[in-house]
């Protein structure tokens, strides 16, 4: 249970995290980053349309305020087992 978030007592998973991205267009590498109550979620890429239902979503899943931070591909290149999830 090395990579994951505990939010109300229950566990949240990167997977869990992939499906609402994906589902939306997003490609690539992400990583979430919480900082108390607050989540930066970082993507590579451009914003794909819809990224305030997107948000929604994730704040739902993560019971807190989700904020979005394109950056330059190959920049979240993980070598080997990337941990998805940081806590600050």
């Amino acid at each position: 249970l090395a990579d994951q978030f505990t939010v109300d007592s229950h566990y949240v998973f990167p997977e869990q995290l992939e499906e609402i991205l994906f589902a939306a267009g997003y490609i690539g590498d992400y990583k979430a980053v919480r900082e108390g109550n607050h989540y930066t979620v970082l993507t590579e890429g451009g914003e794909p349309s819809g990224v305030q239902a997107v948000q929604a979503q994730l704040e739902e899943l993560l019971k807190g305020q989700v904020s979005f931070e394109i950056v330059q591909p190959g920049a979240l290149h993980y070598p080997g087992f990337g941990k998805r999830f940081e806590t600050r």
